[in-house]
């Protein structure tokens, strides 16, 4: 049997993310993204993402992050300051042969957003 020390390690994490929103047409948008991660001792891994909005009120779209998971996504903009969202995320590593994926659940509530000058929704 492995001996397993109780002595805790901490390494630093590097992430960049990088993203931007294009009008496509009068009705929509779109948000490619992209997400990378470093950690020493792990392999580097990405998430590649695309969202599109209507009308700035519903969004949906998909992610993939290498080698382990699918996402879905959709989101509601309820009101200026709150938005609603979901994602299901499909195991695509050696995970996805002991569970059916994950569900997520998103409330976002921006203080202040009414009184803002912000000309451009926020969508990051």
């Amino acid at each position: 049997m492995k001996e397993i020390s109780g002595k805790a390690s901490q390494y630093r994490h590097y992430m960049l993310m990088a993203g931007f929103v294009s009008r496509i047409s009068h009705t929509w948008v779109i948000k490619p993204s992209t997400l990378i991660k470093a950690v020493n001792g792990a392999p580097v891994q990405f998430d590649v993402n695309a969202n599109f909005w209507y009308y700035d009120f519903f969004g949906f779209g998909l992610s993939y992050r290498s080698a382990d998971a699918l996402v879905g996504m959709l989101e509601i903009q309820a009101t200026p300051e709150f938005r609603i969202g979901y994602a299901y995320d499909y195991s695509t590593n050696g995970l996805g042969a002991y569970n059916n994926g994950s569900h997520e659940l998103m409330v976002r509530y921006e203080l202040g957003a009414r009184k803002s000058k912000m000309l451009t929704p926020r969508y990051f």
